[in-house]
This record gives C-alpha cells, sequence and structure tokens, in this order.
C-alpha cells in the first residue's frame, strides 16, 4: 500500500506542479497587461488634467499654474511627474526638481506608451502625447512610478507560491489519508488470505510488503493450496478405489463358494452388494482418470488444449472401434473451473464414446450469458421414453442405470453447481443421443 500511495502522491503532485505552472505563467503574462492597462488610464487621465490648465501662447512660451493641479506633481520625487515639450520651452513638474527626461518633441499628432528610468532610478511608465494649442504642437508626457507596483507583485507572487506549496502538501496528505482508508479492507484482505492458506507472513519479502496489489500473490498461494489439496483428494480417493477392487475379487470369489449353494438368497444379496460397491469404485476411479487430464491451472479452462487431449485419452480407451472425435471450441481460455468442466466434459464424451459406431461431435460456445456444451454420437441413442425416464428420475447416482446412465449423476451436480441447464434429445445430424449442457456464469 505505501508504493500504490507513492506512486499516486507523485502522480497527484506532478498534476498539481502542472496546473500551478501554467497559472503561474499565465499570472506572469496577464499581470503586466492588467497592471500597464490601468496605469495608462490613470495617466491618460492626468493628461487631461494638465491639459486643462496648460496655457501656450503663440510664440510657443507654456505657462501652467501648477498650484491648481494634482499635490502629487508638486512633492519632490513622489512618483508622479509631467514634462511639456514644444519647439521653444520645457517645462517640467516641480516633483521632478533638477532632474530632466531629455524627451524629443513629436513632430505630427500622436500618442506612444513606454517605460523610463526617473529621478533616484525610480522605474517609470509614461504616456506621451501631442496636441495643438494655439497653432502650437506641445507634447506632454505623464508618468508614475512602478518601483512600490512591482513591489507589491512580487510580495503577492511569493504569497501566491507560499498558497500553493500548502495546497499540494494539504491535497497530498488528503490523497494519503483517503488511499490508506480506501485500501485498508484490501490489506485485511491480504492477511486472512495468509491465515486461510496458513502461510507464515515473514517467509517472504512479498508478504511483509503492504501494497494491494501483491494480493494476487496470496490468492494465487491459496489457489495453489487449494488446487494442491483438491488433487491430493482425488489421488487418495483413486488409490483408496484401488485398493478396494483386490477385496471385492475376493468377495466375487467367496460368492461363488460351494457353502452359499443352500443359500442362494444369501449368494445373491452378496453378489448384489460387492456389485454396487465395483460399480462405486469404477465411478470413482473415472472421475480420478478425466480429472488428471492435462495441466493444473485451476484459473481456467482451455477448450481446444483440453479436449484435444481427452480425445487422445478417449480414442485409447475405445482403441477397438475407429473412434472419430470432431471438436468445435474457441481457441481462447474460458472462465471456468478446469477441473469442474473438464469432468463434465469427460464424462459426457465417455458416455458418447462408449456408445458410438464412429462419430462423436464435441462443441462449445462461450457467450455473454454462459457457457453451451453439445455432446453427441452416432450410436443407438435413446428412445423419447428413457429421456423421459432419464429426466424424471433426477439423475440420482443410486438410481442411475448401467448403460446410459454412466456418469450423468457427476455430470448432474456440476450443471446444478453452476445453475445451469441439462437436455437430452436424438442427434438430427448423427442419429444418437444429443446432450445440451448450459452454464451460466453465477454459481448456485
Amino acid at each position: 500500500m505505501k508504493r500504490l500511495a507513492k506512486k499516486m502522491n507523485i502522480s497527484l503532485g506532478l498534476v498539481l506542479l502542472i496546473g500551478l505552472a501554467l497559472l503561474w505563467v499565465l499570472r506572469t503574462i496577464a499581470m503586466p497587461y492588467i497592471i500597464e492597462k490601468q496605469m495608462v488610464t490613470r495617466l491618460s487621465h492626468d493628461f487631461d488634467g494638465v491639459l486643462k490648465h496648460l496655457v501656450v501662447s503663440p510664440t510657443g512660451e507654456v505657462n501652467i499654474d501648477s498650484h491648481v493641479i494634482t499635490p502629487m506633481y508638486l512633492q519632490l520625487n513622489s512618483g508622479y511627474y509631467y514634462s511639456i515639450v514644444t519647439y521653444r520651452t520645457v517645462v517640467n513638474s516641480p516633483s521632478l526638481g533638477t532632474f530632466s527626461f531629455e524627451l524629443e518633441p513629436f513632430t505630427s499628432i500622436t500618442s506612444d506608451i513606454f517605460y523610463m528610468q526617473g529621478p533616484e532610478l525610480q522605474s517609470l511608465i509614461a504616456f506621451k502625447k501631442s496636441v495643438v494649442i494655439n497653432d502650437v504642437l506641445v507634447t506632454v508626457t505623464t508618468s508614475e512610478d512602478l518601483t512600490e507596483v512591482k513591489q507589491d507583485v512580487r510580495d503577492l507572487s511569493l504569497v501566491m507560491l507560499l498558497i500553493s506549496v500548502l495546497i499540494t502538501l494539504f491535497a497530498l496528505l488528503v490523497q494519503s489519508y483517503l488511499i490508506h482508508k480506501a485500501l485498508n479492507p484490501f490489506l485485511n484482505l491480504k492477511w486472512r488470505l495468509i491465515s486461510l492458506a496458513a502461510i507464515d507472513p515473514n517467509s517472504t519479502n512479498d508478504l511483509n510488503d503492504e501494497d494491494p496489489l501483491l494480493l494476487s500473490n496470496e490468492i494465487q498461494s491459496l489457489l495453489q493450496i487449494i488446487d494442491r489439496r483438491l488433487n491430493q483428494s482425488r489421488a487418495s480417493i483413486g488409490n483408496l478405489a484401488h485398493a478396494i477392487k483386490t477385496p471385492l475379487a475376493i468377495m466375487y470369489r467367496l460368492a461363488d463358494a460351494t457353502e452359499l449353494d443352500n443359500h442362494p438368497d444369501i449368494r445373491l444379496q452378496f453378489q448384489k452388494h460387492a456389485s454396487d460397491i465395483l460399480n462405486l469404485v469404477e465411478r470413482e476411479l473415472k472421475r480420478a482418470r478425466i480429472a488428471g487430464i492435462g495441466g493444473k491451472d485451476l484459473l481456467g479452462f482451455h477448450p481446444q488444449i483440453e479436449l484435444q487431449t481427452l480425445s487422445k485419452v478417449l480414442k485409447t480407451l475405445y482403441r477397438d472401434k475407429p473412434l472419430i472425435i470432431t471438436i468445435s471450441a474457441p481457441d481462447m481460455l474460458v472462465n471456468y473451473d478446469r477441473q469442474d468442466i473438464l469432468e463434465l466434459i469427460g464424462n459426457l464424451a465417455d458416455n458418447a464414446s462408449k456408445w458410438a459406431h464412429e462419430q462423436v461431435n464435441i462443441t462449445l460456445k462461450n457467450g455473454h450469458n454462459g457457457l453451451e456444451i453439445i455432446v453427441e454420437d452416432d450410436g443407438p441413442g435413446c428412445s423419447p421414453e428413457i429421456i423421459r425416464e432419464l429426466i424424471a428420475r433426477g439423475l440420482r447416482a443410486s438410481e442411475t442405470k448401467e448403460g446410459h446412465g454412466l456418469g450423468l449423476a457427476i455430470v448432474n451436480d456440476i450443471v446444478e453447481f453452476y445453475n445451469g441447464k441439462l437436455v437430452f434429445e436424438k442427434s438430427q445430424t448423427l442419429g444418437g443421443l444429443r446432450v445440451i449442457v448450459y452454464l451460466s456464469l453465477v454459481k448456485s
């Protein structure tokens, strides 16, 4: 979880830094433009105020009563200045003192905005415009000090930078808290998986990392343990079934002993129970044989790979006939338990191979609503009465008859587990039995 939080915090930090950098660039471009526009407007008004009190003689002499204009033009180095230039004279505001701008007068009626240096190294913005008074071209320049404005902009920039840093840190802290709160159930799930699998959490470095992305390690480990225990259970059942066959053979020989000739009822019951045990043993051996086909992946079923292997096994088992098994299935992993699907198809295909003359078709269709499995053969098939009997009987193992019912109890258990549907009908293409299985995506 620390690694995930670190990655997300880095991502959020980069996004915030990029956003703040864009805002900084925008501020850098916009602030001078806004300041200049506001100050030029004020300087234009000052120009009008100076022009209002300006008197120019036809000979180019300039006279202005400085006492009736803005008092800031009277204070020395106040930051507010004006300069009036004609072809004969130059008149500066009292605030300039002995400082002179040395501005050239315009030769025509025009205006300009520019920056220049004033007294005491002041940074000034100036508005310069020419007018005609009494046939004399007069150039008036009003200017204002930008030093305090620039200092205010720098102070504002530092405040904005500080606020940006605080916002970034606050966002990262809030995100870290929310990530920890949201992923805490996954962390608890991780340790529950470890306890379920009886894994020592100190046995590997990965388990000590609180990254919930490493949950896949615990899940994979738990699945491997389940797979191993399942295989062990099936192997044990197969071994037990093999071990029981030898005592059963002895029981069959004892049933034929001459001592039971005078007790036919006991011999019949003896043979019946021994036959029932033998059928159960054969059934479990077949389940163990089918479950042992292919790989050991518990997470999915690959039809093309698994069914090709199953086809080879069935052709070996029924090598006394020219068996042809046609497979139509998607070449992709389907999201069903491998052992369940292989056991289901294995039982149906085994039953079809047993009764087929030579042709068995296996078809798989993986759709949005679930999995459809069709197994059909060219054998004698089942009459409508037998099909109705299979359906009405519910395919209970204790009622499954030898012949057309072999393995169908196993199939029915798996179909019910996946909340599916089992259909028996006559194959229209091959003429034998056609079994259709519909498996939903949700287990019951």
